[in-house]
């Protein structure tokens, strides 16, 4: 996984707050291209890299056309905080919902290629041995 260099993401723009983190939009010089960063939110440090640590490896694994890349990690800096982030493509058409709900009349042949891309990330995740979660 490549580690960006500190102050390598730049022109950030709020894109979407979560429950887990906030996205952001941004231009990696490092990469040549626009990102997505996931700025991991919580109270502890250890916990948040862990966690960093844990959505990285899944998304590492889960290497196919049809599931979102990740790119890197980067650490963002809010005066002396340092938060870490995962860096991933950026889409510019946000989620499938967002996509789908902004367009009122999607031609039913895009509607069904899109279903088929999605069947076929979905057949991958869940064909992965190991699997990619276990259940504890």
């Amino acid at each position: 996984m490549l580690p960006l260099p500190p102050g390598d993401v730049e022109e950030m723009e709020l894109v979407q707050k979560g429950g887990f983190g906030v996205v952001y939009r941004g231009r990696s010089q490092t990469l040549g291209m626009t990102v997505a960063l996931k700025v991991i939110q919580g109270s502890y440090i250890e916990d948040l890299m862990k966690e960093l640590r844990k959505e990285s490896n899944i998304m590492l694994k889960a290497s196919h056309p049809y599931v979102l890349h990740l790119l890197g990690v980067y650490e963002k800096r809010e005066g002396d905080l340092i938060k870490p982030c995962l860096v991933m493509e950026y889409m510019p058409h946000g989620s499938l919902c967002t996509f789908l709900s902004s367009q009122p009349h999607v031609p039913c042949a895009l509607r069904f290629r899109i279903l088929h891309q999605v069947v076929l990330g979905m057949k991958y995740l869940h064909s992965l041995q190991p699997p990619l979660f276990t259940e504890t």
